[in-house]
């Protein structure tokens, strides 16, 4: 993805911006196998995201991740909950 950035486009931060590529991508990927660790992924590209986007000027976007990083947050620890009232409930009931 860097070599990507550098070379086909003018970007100012390529290593950061392939590193909220990758991470997005990755957890995308993880949310398609529905495990829990898609949040943190998604977490951390976001984090990563928001001041990316106000370096490079685009307020409302960075507005806009730093939403989706709270809702992600909550999206977590309510995936968290699930999993862990799905382990306590018996098999047969």
């Amino acid at each position: 993805m860097y070599l990507m950035l550098t070379n086909f486009t003018d970007s100012d931060v390529p290593i950061m911006d392939a590193f909220v590529s990758s991470t997005a991508w990755a957890g995308m990927w993880l949310l398609t196998k529905r495990k829990l660790e898609n949040w943190i992924w998604l977490n951390v590209s976001n984090l990563v995201a928001i001041p990316l986007l106000f370096h490079k000027n685009l307020i409302l976007f960075s507005i806009l991740t730093l939403f989706l990083f709270v809702v992600a947050v909550f999206g977590y620890f309510d995936w968290k909950k699930e999993l862990e009232n799905s382990h306590a409930k018996p098999a047969f009931i």
